[in-house]
């Protein structure tokens, strides 16, 4: 007789009951790592519409400013257009590279969390194999 079959004996389980028995997972752990990879990721997605948004904004504004190059020679005053329009473009510009280099800031934690996550998975996998053997040598 093998010791399941006297442990079922002993506490009056059935077979199926045995097999379908939780293995003492660490969920708390798993769910506290996915929630962070997903705060991570919306993070990450949120930087990245800006970052496009920044984008658009400076192909516009960098738009802009050939159109009143091409204009230039109509009048003094568009010429003035055009530099005020430059100057934005640069404003545009250096705030697309600000949100740029905090989306790949975010994009890094995002990685970072990830692989905490995945340490975390594997750690409760780790726990889950430790139990099970436990288990096993009742």
């Amino acid at each position: 007789m093998s010791i399941i079959e006297y442990l079922m004996f002993r506490f009056h389980k059935t077979p199926l009951q045995i097999v379908t028995a939780p293995q003492g997972e660490n969920k708390e752990g798993v769910a506290k790592a996915n929630a962070m990879v997903e705060a991570a990721q919306a993070a990450v997605t949120e930087m990245m519409a800006r970052l496009e948004e920044s984008k658009a904004a400076a192909d516009a504004a960098f738009a802009a400013a050939e159109e009143a190059k091409r204009t230039e020679a109509e009048a003094v005053a568009a010429e003035e257009a055009a530099k005020s329009a430059a100057a934005e473009a640069q404003r545009t510009e250096a705030e697309a590279r600000r949100l740029e280099a905090e989306s790949q800031a975010a994009e890094a934690e995002a990685r970072r969390l990830e692989a905490e996550s995945q340490a975390a998975e594997a750690e409760a996998r780790r726990l889950e194999a430790e139990s099970r053997q436990a288990e096993a040598g009742l």
